[in-house]
C-alpha cells in the first residue's frame, strides 16, 4: 500500500495552516492537518490522485497528478 503525506503551508509566509482539510478528489477520504499543517494518507492503492486542500479564510487549492507507485 502507498502513502501520500505533506504539509499545508500559507503561500507567501510558508507558515503552517493548522486544521486544513485535505481530501482525495472523487472519494469521501479526507484528513485534517495537525497543528503543524501535517497530514498523511496511508494504505492507498497505486494510482494517480488529486488532492484538494481547504480551510476557512483561505482559497481552496487543488493538487492534481500525485502518483502513488506500485511496489
Amino acid at each position: 500500500p502507498g502513502k501520500i503525506a505533506g504539509h499545508v503551508l500559507e503561500e507567501h509566509t510558508r507558515s503552517p495552516i493548522p486544521r486544513a482539510v485535505i481530501a482525495i478528489s472523487g472519494t469521501n477520504i479526507y484528513r485534517i492537518a495537525d497543528d503543524n499543517g501535517y497530514f498523511e494518507f496511508v494504505n492507498l492503492d497505486p494510482g494517480t490522485y488529486t488532492l484538494i486542500a481547504t480551510r476557512n479564510g483561505y482559497q481552496a487549492r487543488t493538487y492534481p497528478g500525485i502518483v502513488v507507485p506500485a511496489l
